[in-house]
């Protein structure tokens, strides 16, 4: 990765929203309703509230206690982790897919050798992959009201600072709202979104999902991998996503193959540790060759603010 500080320019007015596309970026999906953008400002992977309860989607469309007489209708056989177990959501909703929940223990420990000595937790090591503009994600959402709408369709594309900013441009360590964000065509291998998945918003609460995450970095380095059954949720207003959940399943094999070909020191390291635990922490399909779990359910915690839409366009051009 790169070094140096963030330190954009560009704070222009925030208005949330775009009245749709302009010549300068006709790949941006026409869709009726108002447009509202936004970048995702803070990350994490759900860390859960007890052994039990953790926020999260039902991945699977199935319920368990990890017994194996009431996991017998499961897709596949889960690995050696939670068998099957799920979690309930802090409202009581039972069913919650999140085993890669098991895995957190290992993750902080893992990034605090690899790392940085400022950064020493997931939650770090994301934040500061946020904050120079490594990884932004823009989250396009058409609605025609925010209150309550019953059509409404989710966009995700990879961002980029405008062509004259090295940087994002940061507010008490966080991204600042209303700044301008291009969308990195580099990184995605063509304007299309990353994903596209369509839902409600009920009493001001986007859910929208399921629907295929790809992620594809189109660099010298690729970096490709699918998150299936994708679904989002987050409370929703003009300048804000807050709230917010992010979750699916990763086919394992393909997240492990991805790490270990990007040739990247840190991520062929992440991949040994991917290979070395997560088959046993599979715990839904698809199934391999002998039936067993190919797939591991997670969630991630985010929070998002306002963003200008700038151009499509490759950073690499400006090299």
């Amino acid at each position: 990765m790169a070094c140096g500080g963030p330190g954009g320019t560009d704070t222009g007015p925030s208005s949330g929203t775009d009245t749709g596309p302009s010549t300068e970026d006709a790949g941006r999906s026409a869709l009726s309703g108002e447009r509202y953008y936004y970048v995702v400002s803070v990350a994490d992977i759900a860390r859960p509230e007890s052994d039990t309860e953790s926020v999260g989607f039902d991945v699977d469309g199935l319920q368990s206690d990890g017994d194996p007489a009431t996991t017998a209708d499961h897709e596949c056989l889960g690995g050696d982790g939670r068998e099957g177990l799920d979690f309930t959501s802090p409202d009581g909703d039972p069913g919650i897919d999140h085993a890669l929940a098991e895995l957190l223990p290992a993750i902080d420990p893992f990034v605090d050798v690899m790392s940085t000595p400022e950064v020493e937790t997931l939650e770090g090591a994301l934040q500061r992959t946020i904050n120079f503009g490594y990884f932004l994600l823009i989250v396009e959402v058409v609605a025609d009201s925010l209150d309550a709408d019953d059509a409404v369709t989710v966009n995700f594309y990879i961002g980029a600072p405008p062509a004259d900013v090295l940087s994002p441009d940061l507010t008490a360590d966080r991204l600042t709202p209303g700044q301008r964000l291009d969308f990195n065509t580099g990184l995605m291998g063509g304007t299309d979104p990353l994903a596209t998945v369509v839902g409600t918003i009920e009493d001001g609460r986007l859910v929208a999902g399921p629907g295929e995450f790809r992620l594809s970095l189109a660099t010298d380095m690729p970096l490709s991998f699918r998150m299936l059954d994708t679904q989002i949720q987050a409370d929703i207003t003009p300048t804000t996503l807050s709230g917010g959940v992010l979750g699916g399943k990763l086919v394992v094999d393909e997240l492990i193959t991805s790490l270990r070909s990007s040739g990247v020191t840190q991520l062929v390291n992440v991949a040994d540790l991917a290979e070395s635990v997560l088959p046993n922490m599979a715990d839904t399909g698809p199934a391999d060759g002998e039936g067993n779990c190919g797939s591991i359910t997670g969630a991630a915690i985010f929070e998002a603010v306002t963003i200008r839409p700038g151009v499509f366009r490759d950073p690499r051009a400006d090299l």
